[in-house]
């Protein structure tokens, strides 16, 4: 399959050829990581642009209050769930 230049080159076996260099240096992971960091400044790669990932935005507590109130008003036992993964974090 062409990657993005259009050439038909083999990535599963340049991972290979990285992943030998690595295991016949007998790095560890942070030599290693070390390694791969230097090699992408050699070759001006930049990593990519993380900046829109994260944690999502929390509710406010008048959000998170009225969520939990329109839930128990559905029935005791949805609004008991909600509160429940809201307060462990798990929603």
């Amino acid at each position: 399959m062409p990657d993005q230049n259009g050439s038909d080159h083999d990535r599963q076996e340049d991972i290979r050829k990285v992943a030998k260099i690595l295991r016949e240096g007998n790095y560890s992971y942070d030599q290693s990581a070390h390694l791969i960091k230097e090699a992408r400044r050699e070759v001006a790669l930049s990593p990519p642009d993380r900046s829109g990932s994260g944690s999502p935005e929390r509710l406010s507590s008048e959000e998170q209050e009225a969520f939990l109130n329109a839930a128990y008003d559905r029935d005791g036992r949805t609004g008991l769930m909600m509160r429940v993964l809201l307060e462990t974090g798990a929603g």
